[in-house]
């Protein structure tokens, strides 16, 4: 009776405790240990469109597996053509990074690796706190529009992706150069509601990399880059399609990207109340 007794009141806290932990506000969430998953069939995937040109041969680069999200483009040229780019992707169920990638390498040269850019010439712009999602891309081309020349990730936490008006975040995390593409991720402090629309996560979801010939001035995106390309609305980035045009002897350089997306749902249970 007594060994039955201890396991009913064991089962009753452990109830009382998952109740507490799915009906925390949202404000007292840390929005780095939120969780998600990908929603609705694998195999429908919505594009952003381009930004930059779109008439080129299209190449798609997707996920290597359908449980891992897009968190960073390297890029990188072989005489002064972007012919060789890089995706990394992180499992969508910790955040951690993902084992494979995927890459488009269509250069020209006459050595071992004449289908490769040059190491050198990597660029790179990636997600840079956990739980935020890639929504949103944009680059710089050259003058004549044929090249590109920087690449722009706009990124989000989950809960903005999914309409809530805030998330939280420890104090400590909210400041991070517009142009880095990491921040210290210490997750201590005490929690913080940030809006989804103010100008502090604006900053915090940008990071980009722009080369000299990248049309303006440096500084990240301003008039002269192309126009910003975004995922639907609940949809986080999967992938991403370059566009390409043709430079002889096998060559392509990419002129547009495109993400390609697919919709997010909260993991924490429809328990979670805002307030």
């Amino acid at each position: 009776m007594g060994r039955l007794l201890l396991i009913f009141s064991f089962a009753v806290f452990a109830t009382a405790v998952f109740a507490d932990e799915h009906l925390r506000p949202l404000s007292e969430v840390n929005a780095f240990e939120r969780r998600f998953q990908l929603a609705g069939p694998a195999t429908i995937v919505q594009s952003s469109g381009f930004s930059g040109r779109s008439n080129g041969a299209p190449i798609m680069l997707d996920a290597p597996n359908q449980r891992v999200f897009l968190t960073r483009i390297t890029g990188f040229e072989r005489s002064d053509e972007p012919c060789h780019f890089e995706l990394e992707f992180a499992r969508i169920r910790d955040y951690a990074r993902a084992n494979r990638g995927a890459e488009f390498t269509r250069c020209h040269g006459s050595n071992a690796n004449r289908m490769r850019g040059n190491p050198g010439s990597a660029k790179a712009t990636r997600v840079r706190l956990p739980g935020m999602f890639v929504t949103g891309v944009q680059v710089c081309l050259n003058r004549a529009r044929d090249k590109i020349k920087g690449v722009s990730l706009r990124h989000e936490f989950g809960g903005c992706v999914l309409g809530e008006n805030s998330v939280s975040i420890p104090s400590n995390e909210r400041t991070c150069t517009p142009n880095g593409n990491t921040c210290l991720s210490s997750r201590t402090g005490p929690l913080e509601p940030l809006s989804c629309t103010g100008p502090e996560l604006a900053q915090l979801g940008e990071a980009y990399y722009e080369r000299t010939n990248c049309r303006g001035g440096n500084g990240g995106p301003d008039d002269d880059w192309e126009a910003q390309a975004n995922c639907p609305a609940d949809h986080v980035a999967i992938g991403a399609s370059f566009s390409t045009q043709p430079q002889g002897n096998g060559r392509l350089q990419a002129n547009g990207i495109a993400l390609n997306c697919r919709p997010i749902a909260s993991v924490l249970g429809s328990g979670l109340q805002a307030r």
